[in-house]
This record gives C-alpha cells, sequence and structure tokens, in this order.
C-alpha cells in the first residue's frame, strides 16, 4: 500500500513541481517549507492577533495605524538593496543574517518590550524603533531572495506551483487560526489573554527561526552583473521596461486602495463590532477550503485568459463584497460578515493566484535586481500611501457620523467606501491597458 502511494505520488503533478531530484525543483520545494512555516508567523504575529497584541497593550486605533505604516515607509531602503548586493557574487549568508535580525527585532523585540513595564508611552516609543529598524534591516536584502528564487520558477510550472503553494499553505493556516483564536478567546475573562498572545508570539518566533534555515538550502545561481551601480540608475533603470512598469503602476494603485482601511477595519471589528477572534479564525480558516475546491477552476480562467485579464476580473467580482463589507455593524455582523468573507474567500482563489505572479509577469530578463527592489519599493510606498492616508483620515474626522438603514456608520466605512472606488477603477485600467501589454507596441 505504501509503495501503490509512493507510485502514484512520483507520478503526479506535485511531484513534478515539488522534488529533491534536482536543484531546482528542490529550490521550490524549500520555498513551499518557508512558506508553510512562513504561514504559521504570519497568522501569530500579523493581522487580528498583531492588532490584538497592540490594544491589549493600550495602543489607540490611530497609533495602530501609525505602527502600521513605519514598514511601509522603511521600503525606502530597497532603493539601496542592488547597490549592496550588486557587489556579492554568493548572498546566501547575508540574506540569511539579515532575515534573522528582522525575527529578532520585529517579534522577539516586539513581544519583550511590554515585560519591561516602562509604561505605555515609553512601549510606544520602543514599538516605533523596533519596527523601523527591523524592517529597514528586511528592506535592504529582501529583494535578494527574490532574485534567487526566479530561478526556480519557470514560466512553465509558476500557475502550479502558485496554485500548490496557496491550497498547502491555507489549509495550515486554517489550522492555526482556528486553534489560536480559540485559545485567545478562551482565556479572555480569565484576564490573560496578553499571556497567551505573548506566549503565541515566543513561538512564532521559534518558528520564524526554522523558515530561516530552510530558505538557505537551496543552490545559489550566479547572478548577472548590471553595467553600472548608481542611486539614480535605482530608480530609473525600471523605467526603460515600459510593459513592467505598467505592471507596476497596477500594483501601486491595487495596494494603496487594499490598504486605505486595512488597519482600521481590523480595529473596527474587533473593537466596536466585538467579532470574536474564533469568528473571525473560522471564517478565515474555510478559504483553505475554497482553495481546494476553486483553485482548478480559476486555473481554467487562467489558462483562457492571461494573468492580468483574470485579476481584473477577479477584482471587479470583488468590489461588491468590499462595498458590503462597510454596513458591518453589532447588529447584522453574523450573517453579513460572514456572507461577504466567504463570497471574497471564492473570489480571493483568483486574486491571490494571479497577485502573486504580479512582479514576473513582464520582469526583464536584465536588471532583475533593480526591477525587483523596484517591485518591492513600490508595493510597500503603495501600501505606506494607503496606510497614511486612512490614518490621517481617521485621525481627522473621529466623530463622523453618516446615519444610513438605522445605523450610524463611522470614518471607517468611508474609508472602505473609497476601496471600492480603486477597486473598479484598477479593473478597468487593466482590461483597457492589457491588450496593449500583451503586442509589441510597447517595449519590455
Amino acid at each position: 500500500m505504501r509503495n501503490r502511494i509512493a507510485i502514484v505520488l512520483r507520478n503526479s503533478m506535485f511531484w513534478e513541481v515539488f522534488n529533491f531530484r534536482d536543484d531546482r525543483a528542490k529550490g521550490r520545494s524549500c520555498m513551499l517549507i518557508s512558506n508553510l512555516l512562513l504561514t504559521v508567523v504570519n497568522t501569530l504575529t500579523t493581522g487580528i492577533f498583531y492588532t490584538g497584541f497592540l490594544l491589549a497593550n493600550d495602543i489607540s486605533m490611530v497609533d495602530i495605524g501609525v505602527l502600521g505604516f513605519i514598514p511601509f515607509l522603511t521600503s525606502l531602503f530597497s532603493l539601496l538593496s542592488p547597490m549592496i548586493l550588486e557587489h556579492f557574487k554568493r548572498r546566501k549568508w547575508l540574506l540569511t543574517a539579515s532575515r534573522l535580525a528582522f525575527y529578532t527585532l520585529n517579534i522577539a523585540g516586539i513581544t519583550l518590550v511590554p515585560m519591561l513595564h516602562l509604561g505605555k508611552q515609553a512601549n510606544y516609543v520602543l514599538f516605533i524603533i523596533l519596527v523601523f529598524c527591523a524592517n529597514a534591516i528586511n528592506f535592504l536584502f529582501t529583494s535578494g531572495y527574490s532574485v534567487w528564487q526566479v530561478n526556480f520558477l519557470p514560466p512553465q510550472v509558476r500557475a502550479n506551483y502558485f496554485s500548490f503553494q496557496q491550497i498547502i499553505s491555507g489549509a495550515l493556516s486554517a489550522v492555526t487560526v482556528l486553534i489560536s483564536g480559540y485559545i485567545t478567546d478562551s482565556v479572555k475573562q480569565s484576564g490573560n489573554q496578553l499571556q497567551v498572545m505573548t506566549i503565541m508570539r515566543l513561538l512564532a518566533f521559534a518558528v520564524a527561526i526554522a523558515e530561516v534555515i530552510v530558505l538557505c538550502l537551496p543552490k545559489e545561481y550566479e547572478y548577472a552583473k548590471s553595467a553600472k551601480i548608481s542611486i539614480r540608475s535605482l530608480i530609473t533603470t525600471p523605467f526603460h521596461h515600459h510593459k513592467f512598469l505598467l505592471t507596476m503602476l497596477i500594483v501601486f494603485a491595487w495596494n494603496f486602495g487594499s490598504y486605505l482601511s486595512m488597519a482600521a477595519f481590523d480595529v473596527y471589528i474587533l473593537d466596536t463590532v466585538q467579532v470574536s477572534y474564533t469568528m473571525i479564525s473560522a471564517i478565515n480558516a474555510c478559504y483553505s477550503i475554497f482553495l481546494i475546491l476553486f483553485a482548478p477552476m480559476w486555473k481554467r480562467v487562467l489558462a483562457r485568459h492571461d494573468w492580468l485579464k483574470t485579476f481584473a476580473l477577479a477584482a471587479l467580482m470583488h468590489a461588491p463584497t468590499v462595498f458590503l463589507n462597510s454596513f458591518v455593524n453589532p447588529y447584522n455582523y453574523f450573517w453579513l460578515y460572514t456572507a461577504m468573507r466567504l463570497a471574497q474567500h471564492f473570489i480571493g482563489v483568483g486574486l491571490n493566484l494571479t497577485f502573486a505572479n504580479m512582479a514576473y509577469v513582464h520582469l526583464p530578463e536584465k536588471d532583475q535586481t533593480y526591477c525587483m527592489s523596484f517591485f518591492v519599493l513600490v508595493t510597500n510606498v503603495a501600501a505606506f500611501t494607503g496606510q497614511l492616508t486612512g490614518t490621517s483620515f481617521i485621525a481627522a474626522t473621529p466623530n463622523l457620523s453618516i446615519p444610513l438603514f438605522g445605523y450610524s456608520y463611522s470614518n471607517v466605512s468611508v474609508l472602505v467606501w473609497a476601496q471600492t472606488a480603486v477597486i473598479i477603477a484598477v479593473s478597468l485600467f487593466i482590461l483597457k491597458i492589457g491588450p496593449k501589454l500583451k503586442g509589441d507596441s510597447i517595449s519590455n
């Protein structure tokens, strides 16, 4: 029986993508394992659990927003990444050390600060310092991983790689969020919720160390060197690749809209609507089921269209669910929030599958270090701009109240409406510019 299973596995599409028989498949396998470990780390240290940890330490909605956009501000350091990395023929140990430093500061450091009992204001200042330093280090080196790993993702395996990766990561995320959400809610009445969140973060740090080790295992290939390295070339080189640049414009607009309301909506759901961690975790966990059921369907859609058009179609479907989420309140959240989040799971399979490949859609064969650094910069500057705009709006309109359908909606709802408008605009832009990107009239 065991031999039959082994034979079936070795003849499967999964085994073709993930195995240890050749260096590139081994690289993809290590990327998958890394992604699984990172799923656990992110589940326990970002999103609602990070927001909950900060709320438990008396950090306000506006201050949480400020902490949220600091990582995106430090993305400017990614401009210096090629200047550092291009001097190294082998980068593995440099990247490993930088990733370990990032996790130490961003997870262990932030977790241990409240234990010093320095007071609310001192904690907040230390949070700012740690978040800034951790992410500055990360952005100086993170593009090096992308340039290294692009060798493992030839075009013919990308769709299968991203599909398998998201299904398996989604399943693991489901288990992690369910268990952690249930435990967090179970101890809420006892007053030990903060202690439990602290233990969860320390556990995540141990998993993060394992992820760093796994990422340094694949073979490192020789890097193509650019002729000249300068601050000016870091900014201007991607502008010579017009298809890549237009794709980055799409990435910028999408991330800007996504981060307009993200931090504020998490706080609103936890603090105002009072949705439990268990309910949020259970809904999030369902995404793995949608991945398994609908990933093949979205791959068929992708086969009929291209990456950008599939993304645009999924985004247009996503817009109404975002808009309706703005009307979630303490009286209707059980059915409305649940229905919209489940609809977003179905659409999210297509969105996530296509957006995961966005950096590679029109990545040129040369200047890849510059272009990947530019991608990291665009992604994070857009997120920073979106979150800064959203946080500033929340701070400027603390008493905004719009009565609709028997309930008064706050400034958070207005931000969600703005996000909906951005989603529609991005979708229509892609549908208009997409045919030109497939032709030869625009150079790359």
